[in-house]
């Protein structure tokens, strides 16, 4: 599977570069995952993220997301697993 064949993308720029998002795979009922590329400076980062609706996700979607970051090759520090990040924490 080439993550860039998705039909759904967007695209925008930051002063962080140029990003493109893909959704690689979806039940809009329940997740999402992302797969995302920034062009910044003459470099790439690809990374993974996993969304859901819930604050959890069944062992099988975490599985599956988990296996999707490791054969694509997606570098752990870009990997995020966002189903039970609290969304009123703040960085």
């Amino acid at each position: 599977m080439d993550l860039r064949s998705s039909d759904l993308c967007s695209v925008s720029s930051t002063d962080d570069g140029y990003n493109e998002f893909h959704v690689v795979e979806a039940d809009y009922n329940d997740y999402v995952i992302f797969y995302f590329l920034n062009y910044h400076n003459e470099e790439i980062t690809q990374g993974m993220e996993l969304y859901a609706r819930k604050p959890d996700v069944s062992p099988q979607i975490k599985k599956r997301f988990e296996e999707l970051c490791k054969n694509h090759g997606i570098p752990e520090e870009n990997v995020q697993d966002l189903t039970n990040a609290d969304p009123c924490s703040q960085d």
